[in-house]
């Protein structure tokens, strides 16, 4: 069953309202609202879900916020880090306008969201993208990170 750590009513309590939480998660003192939580997806003190989807064992640091949101797996949200910033939902992904239209910021499997970042609305965070990737903490509203490929390495001579 899914866990709620610090039950007792107060500023700590973990809690879920109207959402979806999945067997193995562990709200750790965060808010979920109408969201849908898969198994082993964790929420630390202070956190905020809300209006999202989150994929199979993601951890949402302490006093990050994601709104709007699809997170796929293995994803790690760093600590007040803000995932769908800003009230501008209508500014079009540059890279997939057709599909991010909508205010919903998309995030790709086992990426790592670097502690303070603010990511804007209708952004796409690439696949296994983590801090190096990130040129700055904002992301604009309507733009992407992808993961940054390492330099080729020069061929080896020959062995003669």
């Amino acid at each position: 069953p899914a866990k709620f750590v610090f039950a007792q009513e107060g500023p700590r309590m973990g809690v879920a309202i109207d959402s979806i939480v999945s067997a193995g998660c562990i709200i750790s003192g965060g808010r979920v609202v109408r969201s849908i939580l898969s198994p082993g997806v964790r929420v630390y003190e202070g956190a905020v879900v809300r209006d999202s989807v989150i994929l199979l064992d993601t951890e949402i640091g302490r006093r990050a916020v994601v709104d709007a949101a699809i997170i796929d797996k293995f994803v790690h949200v760093g600590a007040g880090a803000v995932v769908g910033a800003g009230d501008d939902r209508g500014v079009a992904n540059l890279d997939e306008p057709e599909r991010l239209f909508t205010g919903i910021t998309v995030v790709g499997e086992r990426s790592h969201i670097p502690a303070g970042a603010r990511i804007g609305r209708n952004c796409l965070i690439g696949p296994r993208t983590d801090a190096a990737d990130f040129a700055d903490l904002v992301v604009p509203s309507g733009t992407s990170v992808r993961r940054r490929e390492a330099p080729a390495e020069p061929p080896s001579p020959a062995a003669t």
